[in-house]
């Protein structure tokens, strides 16, 4: 949602204004004040390139951004905005068209403009006309031959994107039109949508039935820590082709990578289970069935690190899980909490998963040991699955808090486990020692919740 424009200082200062108030009242037609765009502007002389010092110019017209959201739609001016707030309003039924422009994004492969003439806005615009409004015609394409926008009258250039690859010219015979010229580029990113057998759309029951163990849902979003900092003070001298050279960075890997991560991710397993919502600029949001979202995230911060070479530059996540019939914008507003919670951890760079926060390097202790026990669970002899809730009870959060209870009560009971399970010896001498002596007991109620939600029947 942010841009920069490096412009002539002469030109910007007759203009801004005009153009700020131009967007805002079109934006105002068109969503009410539900969308708004904040504008500002500073100026930069030529030493200000040099110094070593220009991410403060950075700062700066951020500020100025986060004034204008003070005094948002002033532009307008007050007569205006009295009558756009106070005129009689109804509620309108609008149809904007944005479930057919979901379903045309499922199969997408190219994306066409037109650069046309600012048309006027319509009582009841849809997303189309919106767009048109502010001098752009879009169309959305699949890879079929005789698919093929028609030129909009008074167009004067078109510009082809190529969705999800770099073959730019892969359709250079088929976009011509013989008195527009017209320009080819590419965007990564293209939705990740989880089909099934037969090829269908799969919804979110579909997800949630082919998750391992309980037919949940979940939902993952993840983003870069102290991004802010990354741009002002990591980068040294933030200069503009530094900045620019950062933030396509950032978006070679979100825009480009994470969605081929997903796919990769839904091709290896039986069904489908991700379906990606977003992911561009520094952030991601995936929706799937609730066992894919633990192993997809540490694979995106696995390869995150790899990218970014090291853990100087972090990446946070949080993870909801709930019954396949919980709201989406609920699962949106509780993994949000959870990335939330795992920022504020001392240091960042960590997961929340079934609302406990924990680094990167604890979570892998916690796979780790949540493979061990599902192995146990699951073996031709197996442990007794009632081992999950008695060690939720002996280590649970007020026991480890009242003195040492926790370990006498573990000693018997792990004396008593051993005896009745000999087949299991090793993995119970192993468990017992990194629950008492390394710290694990911390973590453990996260390991036996997970393992059951792993191991109960589906229909529970």
């Amino acid at each position: 949602g942010h841009f920069y424009i490096l412009a002539p200082y002469s030109e910007a200062e007759k203009r801004l204004d005009a153009l700020r108030k131009t967007i805002s009242e079109k934006l105002w037609k068109i969503h009410q004040g539900d969308l708004s765009c904040m504008l500002a502007g500073i100026s930069i002389r030529v030493d200000d390139f040099t110094s070593k010092d220009f991410s403060q110019k950075w700062e700066a017209v951020s500020g100025k951004v986060q004034q204008r959201k003070q005094e948002k739609w002033s532009e307008i001016g007050a007569a205006q905005m009295f009558e756009n707030f106070f005129e009689p309003f109804g509620h309108k039924d609008v149809n904007q068209g944005f479930e057919k422009l979901g379903h045309q994004l499922r199969d997408a492969t190219s994306l066409v403009t037109f650069e046309v003439p600012e048309a006027a806005i319509p009582e009841t615009p849809d997303w189309r006309e919106a767009i048109r409004a502010f001098g752009l015609d879009a169309y959305l394409c699949k890879e079929v031959p005789d698919e093929k926008p028609t030129v909009p009258q008074e167009a004067e250039r078109a510009v082809v994107y190529q969705l999800g690859g770099t073959d730019l010219l892969k359709d250079l015979e088929k976009y011509q039109w013989a008195d527009t010229p017209v320009s080819f580029d590419f965007r990564f990113f293209r939705p990740v949508i989880a089909r099934g057998q037969a090829g269908e759309i799969a919804d979110y029951d579909a997800l949630a039935n082919a998750s391992d163990g309980v037919q949940w849902l979940g939902a993952l979003r993840m983003d870069v820590d102290n991004l802010g900092s990354v741009f002002t003070e990591k980068l040294g001298n933030a200069t503009i082709s530094r900045l620019a050279t950062l933030s396509e960075a950032f978006c070679l890997f979100f825009e480009g990578y994470v969605p081929e991560l997903c796919r990769t991710y839904n091709a290896e397993k039986p069904n489908e289970m991700l379906e990606l919502i977003y992911a561009g600029g520094d952030d991601l949001f995936i929706m799937g069935g609730w066992s894919a979202l633990p192993e997809i995230a540490e694979r995106i911060r696995s390869e995150f690190r790899q990218f970014v070479t090291d853990d100087h530059i972090t990446l946070s996540g949080g993870i909801a899980i709930e019954h396949k019939k919980y709201p989406l914008y609920q699962f949106a507003a509780q993994s949000g909490a959870a990335e939330d919670a795992s920022k504020n951890l001392d240091g960042k760079n960590a997961l929340t998963f079934l609302r406990h926060p924990m680094e990167w390097g604890d979570f892998e202790r916690v796979r780790e040991w949540h493979q061990k026990f599902l192995g146990a669970l699951t073996a031709e002899k197996p442990l007794p699955r009632d081992i999950l809730t008695r060690l939720g009870q002996i280590y649970a959060k007020e026991e480890l808090l009242e003195g040492h209870r926790w370990a006498w009560r573990s000693l018997y009971y792990f004396r008593r486990l051993k005896d009745r399970n000999k087949n299991h010896n090793d993995f119970l001498d192993e468990l017992q020692s990194e629950l008492n002596h390394n710290e694990l007991r911390k973590l453990v109620h996260v390991i036996t919740r997970w393992t059951a939600l792993s191991i109960r029947n589906k229909e529970d």
